[in-house]
């Protein structure tokens, strides 16, 4: 059985984030952060992110 989190939670750690996105981006040490649902495979998302 698979428990999945409740909505405040998922709410929250979108939160987290988008907030240490936006702090990575103010410093400028990283030019671009790419997020991906939970299903997708990490090959695919290393893949659209080489080649556009």
């Amino acid at each position: 059985m698979t428990r999945l989190p409740d909505e405040a939670t998922i709410i929250r750690c979108r939160h987290l984030l988008e907030t240490v996105a936006l702090l990575l981006a103010e410093t400028a040490l990283v030019h671009t952060v790419v997020s991906t649902a939970a299903n997708v495979d990490d090959i695919y998302a290393a893949q659209t992110l080489l080649h556009g």
